[in-house]
């Protein structure tokens, strides 16, 4: 089902005079206090956020998904900032948590999937009563430093556990349960897989995080590559109906327009499989990114030249920063995203794309190709061509 135009029109416009919307069928989860206090956080914030409250479910204009909302959305209305959003959990029940996800946009049209995952995780796992509790938490949250974050999120997660009646060192399975709540944030953590940079000798001295139980880490990655999987068909999803909405003119760049249908078709065949690997839906999700820059690049005229992903965790979005690492006994130069950067200058360990492949390890440890390689295009821009090329 094609999104509405007016409707995105209608949620610009609210977003526009305060930076929220709220569909009518949510209002009753916004006190009016819980309003004003929304208002006053997001005034207090140093960039520019928007709430986005829409009543999301399977089968709707989005397909249950806010990363379509959102993308379309800024497609029709670009501007720059942090968006956060409802998902299909609206409120609390006996299974569900009430649940939030979050997207960003600088200047220039580069988005990040996961901005603010540690404030995400802690607001769902303290159970929010209701969305606006669940907002107000959130932009609350997002005005304490880093150094403040993690012992809030330590107690959040041990009150989870004990609301849930779950053991954290159970080993019974769970397949269903994301104890931590990191993934439903998007964090991809070294823990996941109990791996600590074996390959970066640069962080030898970086904090090593606690090694959970294997079924809780089993538990965690099968959640978190679930959580990508549902990104990846979201994020296909919304090129391809940005293209289909897209009526290419004489001023249009010819080349970039097929470099945006390259993408999508590539994109598409990846999510096409009875199986997906975890891979290539971060690959989908890639090849989506830059297929909607293309699109952007023959609307405005001009070439489309790709952005390099962050080389630790292309989810992470463009990686507009070069940093010496060393990698397998050599010195390397990779593009890497401001937050990895700002964990390497610090000494922590960065949150590096991790995967069981054979046993746990870093992506690029991997044989999956192209995705090894090219650091899922950070290291050889044309992605196209080594996809063509045979995997």
């Amino acid at each position: 089902m094609a999104a509405d135009k007016n409707e995105l029109d209608a949620i610009h416009k609210d977003l526009a005079d305060d930076h929220i919307y709220i569909h009518q069928s949510l209002r009753s989860q916004f006190s009016s206090d819980e309003l004003a206090q929304l208002e006053q956080n997001l005034a207090q914030l140093d960039q520019p956020v928007f709430v986005v409250a829409y009543p999301f479910a399977s089968g709707d204009s989005y397909g249950g998904n806010s990363v379509d909302l959102l993308t379309r959305l800024h497609a029709e209305h670009p501007e720059p900032g942090l968006y956060i959003a409802t998902t299909d959990n609206l409120e609390p029940t006996q299974y569900t948590d009430i649940t939030l996800e979050a997207r960003a946009w600088n200047d220039q049209g580069v988005s990040e999937s996961w901005p603010i995952g540690t404030e995400l995780s802690i607001v769902r796992q303290e159970l929010p009563q209701d969305l606006g509790e669940a907002f107000v938490r959130t932009t609350q949250l997002m005005q304490l430093p880093e150094s403040k974050l993690a012992p809030i999120e330590e107690r959040a997660r041990d009150d989870w556990h004990e609301a849930k009646g779950i053991d954290p060192g159970s080993e019974r399975d769970g397949d269903g349960i994301d104890p931590t709540g990191l993934v439903v944030a998007g964090i991809v953590v070294a823990v996941v897989v109990g791996v600590t940079w074996k390959a970066m000798k640069v962080l030898r001295a970086a904090k090593k995080p606690a090694i959970l139980p294997p079924s809780a880490v089993a538990r965690i990655r099968k959640a978190r590559d679930r959580q990508v999987d549902k990104q990846a068909r979201g994020d296909v999803l919304a090129l391809g109906e940005l293209i289909d909405e897209t009526e290419i003119s004489q001023g249009s760049d010819a080349g970039s327009w097929q470099a945006a249908l390259d993408h999508y078709e590539a994109a598409r065949r990846l999510m096409g499989a009875d199986e997906v690997d975890v891979l290539d839906a971060v690959g989908a999700i890639v090849l989506s990114d830059r297929g909607t820059q293309a699109l952007q690049a023959a609307l405005a005229g001009r070439s489309f030249v790709p952005r390099t992903p962050c080389f630790l965790n292309p989810l992470h979005g463009h990686g507009p920063h070069q940093q010496r690492v060393e990698l397998n006994d050599r010195t390397v130069t990779v593009p890497v995203c401001g937050t990895c950067r700002k964990a390497l200058g610090s000494g922590k360990a960065p949150d590096i794309l991790d995967v069981d492949h054979r046993g746990p390890m870093h992506y690029f440890e991997t044989d999956a190709e192209p995705w090894a390689s090219t650091g899922f295009g950070s290291l050889e821009p044309d992605l196209m061509s080594r996809l063509h090329g045979g995997r």
